[in-house]
């Protein structure tokens, strides 16, 4: 009987001992099961915030670099990927990448920042796992508060934060011979262009202002519009890629093209071989010989067809309608006054009577005139610094200068022995007298976006052959660029003078742009 019960006692304290082992390896699982969950956790964890960074990251970017040049990115209607702009195609990051940053709007004037990040790499195998990939978003709203422009050189008078944004402003135009101007010409006179002249480019279209008459002889090229309040006289072969607008007379002599419109407050006189995109005077529109309009027509005094003629679509007159010989009008003609057809002439869509016609009316701003340097200011500023003040006439090296107002009481001299010079600060350098360039020099910035450089002459400043300066010029009296000379900058002067394939490269200004950040979440 003894014997049977230590048995049982034993046999249940074997059933304690195994239960109890059985909990404490559940206990032990569990345990083990929660530290691993809360290892995944952590793991999670580090990598949303390390892909929440990234994604930080491509935001800070790209408000960087609309910061820099806000005009290039805030626009209307944008929906832009920044990939290429901002990161240069480079999305690796921390570890991560930046698989999306764009940028669209605005709506409210607020533009709207994306940028989504990922870590780990997925494209590094060895350590990223698709289990464990991490994407973040991020979203900022931002509004650009468009400043003021910051003058180039180191030191403008007061008032001349603004006189260099133009690219070419001037009283008196002229050009000879082949010449090209990556730039806006602002003119408070006439301008005169002799032989093929260029004037901006496909992508970046420049315009001609002037309050006088403009007057380009041959073979002009203007890619950009063309406004003046006097006459406007293209002679041949030359072509404009916008509108042509004058507060008097046009001129256009032979095989001209004008890709939109040509508006006139006076009359427009074509002679031969052109095409124009539309026609509209209020005064009287004459067509030589063998020209083509493809849009409409329209005179607020005679309208005059010779020979050869096509127009492509209406036409309207005030005054009389006369075609000479062979001429086509696909669309219809309203007439105010009496019509005669010609030799072979033909309206397709007939003639009808035209009570009145609303004239054209521009607005064709008004140039303001040139401002003068004011060399008391530079003097003053210039004896401020030890070293920045000369007197009399001088040669200097411009690198070995460093930034600030330098003032020289006679004429500078800018030797071509150094044939190259690299410059690095910003610098105002101004002559009382005159500024003179010789043959074959080179003056380059060290750093395009943040050295420069402005000559100042109380006279004149000129370079004479195959000079190359990255600077902006202002002289008080004129600005003569003889032969192959090209300026990176801009030019103020009451008159200016290019001959012979001169170059002038108009340089955007920085501005005080404030990029305001609405929101970043």
């Amino acid at each position: 009987m003894k014997k049977r019960i230590l048995r049982n006692e034993k046999g249940q304290a074997l059933i304690l001992v195994v239960g109890i082992l059985a909990i404490v390896a559940l206990l032990t699982s569990a345990a083990l099961v929660y530290a691993k969950g809360q290892n995944l956790n952590a793991i999670r964890q580090k990598k949303q915030m390390q892909a929440y960074y990234i994604a930080d990251a491509g935001i800070t970017k790209a408000i960087a670099e609309i910061k820099r040049v806000p005009s290039t990115y805030l626009k209307d209607n944008v929906n832009m990927d920044l990939k290429s702009p901002v990161l240069n195609n480079v999305i690796n990051y921390g570890g991560g990448q930046i698989i999306s940053l764009t940028l669209t709007g605005p709506v409210n004037k607020v533009y709207t920042l994306k940028s989504i990040g990922k870590y780990p790499n997925p494209d590094d195998h060895l350590s990223a796992e698709p289990s464990f990939l991490s994407t973040k978003t991020i979203e900022a709203k931002i509004k650009w508060v468009p400043g003021g422009t910051i003058p180039p050189g180191g030191g403008v008078q007061p008032g001349g934060e603004s006189y260099f944004g133009k690219g070419i402003w001037t009283n008196q135009l002229t050009v000879n011979n082949a010449g090209r101007f990556e730039s806006s010409v602002y003119c408070t006179g006439n301008v005169v262009v002799n032989n093929s002249l260029w004037i901006g480019k496909d992508n970046e279209p420049r315009d001609i202002h002037a309050n006088g008459n403009i007057t380009l002889n041959n073979a002009c090229k203007i890619w950009g519009d063309i406004f003046a309040k006097g006459i406007i006289n293209l002679r041949n072969g030359d072509s404009v890629s916008k509108k042509i607008q004058s507060l008097s007379d046009i001129e256009l002599g032979n095989g001209n093209e004008v890709k939109n419109a040509v508006l006139s407050h006076g009359n427009i006189n074509i002679t031969n071989g052109s095409k124009f995109n539309q026609l509209q005077a209020n005064g009287k529109i004459t067509l030589g010989n063998g020209v083509m309009v493809n849009d409409m027509v329209k005179a607020g005094n005679d309208l005059y067809l010779d020979n050869g003629n096509k127009v492509n679509a209406s036409v309207w007159t005030m005054g009389n309608l006369t075609m000479i010989n062979g001429n086509t009008i696909e669309g219809s003609a309203w007439v105010h006054g009496t019509h005669s057809l010609g030799n072979g002439g033909n309206i397709k869509g007939g003639i009808f009577h035209l009570e009145s016609l609303e004239p054209l009316q521009l607005n064709i701003p008004e140039v303001p005139p040139v401002p003068l340097p004011d060399l008391n200011w530079y003097k003053t500023e210039a004896q401020k610094t030890p070293g920045h003040y000369f007197e009399g006439n001088q040669e200097l090296k411009l690198e070995d200068l460093g930034s600030g107002v330098y003032f020289i009481n006679g004429n500078l001299e800018i030797p071509s022995f150094w044939s190259k010079e690299t410059f690095s600060g910003k610098a105002t350098i101004v002559a009382s007298g005159n500024i003179n360039m010789p043959n074959g020099k080179d003056i380059n910035l060290n750093d395009v976006n943040n050295d420069s450089l402005l000559l100042i002459a109380g006279n004149n400043i000129e370079l004479v052959n195959g000079n190359k300066i990255n600077a902006f010029l202002w002289a008080g009296n004129k600005v003569t660029l003889n032969n192959a000379n090209t300026v990176k900058g801009g030019i103020v002067s009451p008159n200016i003078e290019a001959r012979n394939a001169s170059k002038i490269q108009q340089v955007e200004l920085p501005s005080n742009n404030v990029i305001q950040v609405v929101s970043w979440q």
